[in-house]
């Protein structure tokens, strides 16, 4: 058993969570674990000599002078430390812990049941035997995995709920096999009230909807960031409450366009679906992004395998977390959230290029994604003006036939830059019997 030395690195992981009361004796709460997450590299045509990797990634709340951190872990009986000095990335108020180890047996995956989180101050102690500077440990936390659907995320202010409203439209009438277990829409605090009153009193009852104020992402809100690069920064730093190992970026001028199943989105190698749109398509996102996160990339820009596509857009959670963990590392200086948006002007970043870029830094993307060659996550889009006017025949001419454009169409974007008003599109819709 070892520790993972670097949380960046590892991969695949299937979240899961369960929030239990914790307790030092009699002592009010002091550590909370609040999500068990199991990783599990090891693929099913793996050699047995073949080095897998698996472990856990541990999410908790605990105080200051908890630097040092064990987990062990409770598996048929056997429970052993697995690690000391973990290596901690914060997000909010949370820790996030990460360990590794092989299996015991390569020919099949260690799940374990029970994971303790114990906590020393940061001179060490002896955590094994529970004594030296222990400062509280957990109370065994289930691991849960939720590995069969995704969560879905949308950014959403009132100017746009109209063209929302089509949307939700169409995914209520496209999910008949349940492949989300919630929607996360994330709306500006102050409009967050009315949010509330309006989605939870419409009938979709095939998700949850959980409603966020975009507040609740940052650390030090400013109103005076561009709302451009708001809505982009909340695609990665909503990764913070998803509870899927993937999760399915939404805006309000997309629709669905076919049935939806989680092999159109994960396949059986636990791999994301992406779009391998070139590079040069958007090359100043890819500068800008190589110039925030300082990685000095070499791909070419015509390098299509090499770049990655726009909304909606599928993305791993853990992914998203070695992002945020990267500029958390380059800016720890100062509140990384400030000089991250407040730089958007000199440096135009994208959520996608940046995240794409950190994942070959890291190693990772490969493990994480691939472009399903069958299953496009959007066609026939309408951009801008000169693509109008829109025609939804190729989409829904045929409503039971899922094969568009070599392969079946999750989704199309009618982009609300191009013009096309919400009356429009849901007149069309309701001429071919969509809504």
């Amino acid at each position: 058993m070892m520790l993972c030395q670097n949380a960046l690195g590892c991969v695949l992981i299937i979240f899961a969570w369960r929030v239990l009361p914790l307790t030092r004796g009699a002592k009010p709460l002091t550590i909370n674990v609040t999500a068990v997450n199991v990783f599990n590299s090891l693929s099913p045509n793996a050699p047995l000599n073949a080095t897998s990797t698996h472990g856990l990634i541990v999410d908790f709340s605990a105080p200051p002078s908890c630097s040092n951190v064990c987990v062990l872990v409770d598996d048929d009986g056997v429970t052993g430390c697995m690690s000391y000095e973990a290596t901690v990335v914060e997000g909010g108020d949370v820790s996030r812990v990460t360990v590794q180890y092989e299996d015991k047996n390569k020919e099949e995956s260690y799940d374990p049941s029970y994971v303790t989180v114990v906590c020393g101050s940061s001179t060490g102690g002896d955590f094994t035997g529970g004594g030296g500077n222990l400062e509280a440990t957990s109370r065994p936390t289930p691991v849960i995995t939720h590995s069969d659907r995704l969560t879905m995320v949308l950014t959403l202010t009132l100017k746009d709920f109209s063209r929302a409203t089509l949307l939700l439209t169409t995914l209520n009438k496209f999910t008949h096999s349940t492949p989300f277990s919630e929607l996360i829409v994330v709306v500006p605090n102050s409009q967050q009230s009315i949010f509330e009153v309006i989605l939870f009193s419409l009938p979709y009852s095939k998700f949850r909807i959980r409603i966020v104020g975009e507040e609740e992402l940052f650390g030090n809100f400013s109103h005076g960031w561009n709302k451009y690069a708001l809505q982009m920064a909340i695609k990665l730093k909503v990764s913070k409450l998803v509870n899927t190992e993937f999760y399915l970026t939404l805006d309000a001028d997309v629709l669905v366009a076919s049935n939806l199943a989680v092999s159109d989105f994960v396949d059986n190698d636990r791999k994301g679906n992406y779009v391998r749109e070139a590079r040069n398509v958007h090359p100043r996102w890819w500068e800008g992004s190589q110039q925030m996160l300082q990685i000095d990339d070499d791909s070419s820009v015509d390098d299509v395998g090499c770049g990655f596509g726009v909304t909606p857009a599928v993305m791993s959670t853990a992914g998203s977390m070695l992002v945020l963990g990267r500029l958390k590392g380059l800016y720890s200086f100062q509140p990384y959230d400030e000089y991250w948006l407040s730089n958007f002007d000199a440096l135009w970043w994208s959520e996608y290029t940046m995240y794409r870029l950190t994942l070959d830094y890291f190693g990772v993307f490969d493990h994480l994604h691939s472009a399903f060659e069958h299953v496009n996550l959007s066609c026939f889009n309408v951009w801008w003006e000169g693509d109008l006017p829109w025609d939804p025949e190729p989409l829904f001419g045929k409503v039971c036939d899922n094969e568009k454009q070599d392969g079946k169409c999750l989704f199309t974007v009618l982009q609300s830059t191009s013009g096309i008003e919400p009356s429009d599109i849901a007149k069309q819709l309701f001429d071919y019997k969509v809504i």
